[in-house]
């Protein structure tokens, strides 16, 4: 009797469930009496939409990419310009000799020790000997 009794309320618990799902969900019936174009059109106008989206951001994803490696690549060649520019506007500490060597002084170059030399044939300590 207790079996029956549960047998009983489980039917009438499954009943009150298929209740609920019928009122959520159209019939059967009327679904495959529904026009197929009707149906056909909503679901190629979803599909067409998402593949539209799908493409849409494929494009902006190329475009970004492409956009972040252009970007990159003139940094780098602003980078070596700028390298290369330190590099020409570089002065050693001997480019000033250079400067000198283009000044007109009569082809000689007097350095501050020149006065300790004597060179002159004049002068008393200097008297040429032969060997």
């Amino acid at each position: 009797m207790n079996t029956e009794k549960t047998e009983n309320k489980l039917r009438q618990l499954f009943g009150e469930l298929r209740a609920q799902d019928s009122q959520r969900v159209p019939s059967f019936k009327a679904v495959t009496r529904a026009s197929p174009s009707a149906i056909s059109t909503a679901w190629m106008l979803s599909s067409w939409s998402r593949f539209a989206a799908g493409i849409a951001t494929v494009v902006l994803l190329i475009a970004g990419i492409a956009l972040a490696a252009f970007h990159l690549h003139t940094l780098s060649a602003e980078r070596e310009i700028q390298q290369w520019a330190r590099l020409s506007n570089w002065e050693a500490p001997t480019d000033t000799l250079l400067g000198i060597s283009d000044m007109p002084w009569g082809k000689t170059i007097t350095t501050p020790s020149d006065s300790l030399i004597n060179n002159t044939t004049e002068s008393p300590d200097t008297t040429i000997r032969k060997l």
